[in-house]
């Protein structure tokens, strides 16, 4: 039987979290009027260089108030064999994109463009890490955790939803099957932190989709300065995609998706999770 949640309770865990919210906003203003325009100045030269430390900023900014929120209250389920979860991540994060590949191969809706060299892919791969570990802890961390134990599962999973699709503006601009497949994205991140009990697995499949998808083959949309060392490009899909976001703006990629978190959702139901 679900247990019931009183109006204070939901109330505590929903403040708590939007104290989060603000204190990592502010954290980020701060860390962002201090340390910004020294960064892009001396590192402007080396752009490799200048993404990971903007990218390290925005981990910083989510990690203090991390930190100090779980001195207030422990987080529900903390990190725990981080090193073979981060391994099966990966693993996850491949399948996840190869099968979005194939798919789209399958429908003729992905070409091979030519291939480009690109310096630097260990300080890009490691600007594209702390990427992940930003958003997964600040839509997966600290305050899906408060608002899970107040709200229930499928409230904080629709906020922290709402939450991921916000930190990418451009699947607006691409289409529906852009602003779906994001959506799509943030619930299958989500099963696998409530599947395995930390976000160790759901950051290394975030970084795993993003490098291999975006710095390898860039078929997936990252910020403008990243590299990529191959070009495939994907077709619009039936018009539903004005093609900005790649393979995350294709309808076929949202049945891969889509897929996998029926998949999940039936894993998590059989194993007695919420």
């Amino acid at each position: 039987m679900t247990e019931k949640r009183s109006i204070p309770h939901a109330l505590r865990g929903t403040a708590a979290a939007v104290a989060f919210l603000a204190c990592w906003l502010v954290a980020l203003s701060l860390l962002t009027a201090l340390l910004h325009p020294a960064i892009t100045g001396t590192l402007s030269g080396n752009p490799a260089q200048m993404r990971l430390a903007l990218e390290l900023l925005s981990l910083a900014s989510v990690a203090a108030p991390t930190v100090l929120f779980a001195r207030l209250r422990p987080p529900a389920e903390p990190w725990t064999g981080a090193l073979v979860a981060s391994g099966l991540g990966a693993v996850f994060g491949l399948f996840w994109l190869g099968g979005a590949l194939v798919a789209n191969w399958l429908a003729g809706n992905l070409s091979v463009g030519p291939a480009h060299p690109a310096a630097h892919l260990a300080i890009w791969a490691a600007a594209c890490l702390a990427n992940a570990a930003f958003q997964e802890m600040l839509v997966r961390g600290f305050a899906f955790d408060s608002l899970r134990e107040s709200l229930g599962v499928v409230p904080a999973t629709l906020v922290t939803t709402a939450l991921f699709v916000a930190f990418h503006p451009g699947a607006f601009a691409d289409g529906p099957a852009a602003v779906l497949q994001m959506a799509a994205a943030s619930l299958l991140l989500t099963e696998l932190r409530l599947l395995t009990g930390g976000l160790a697995v759901s950051v290394a499949a975030h970084f795993a989709w993003n490098a291999a998808g975006g710095i390898g083959l860039g078929v997936v949309a990252l910020a403008d300065d990243y590299p990529h060392a191959l070009s495939l490009s994907v077709g619009d899909g039936a018009s539903l995609s004005a093609g900005a976001m790649g393979i995350e703006g294709s309808p076929w990629t949202l049945l891969v998706t889509a897929a996998i978190c029926v998949a999940l959702a039936l894993k998590l139901q059989k194993s007695g999770g919420e």
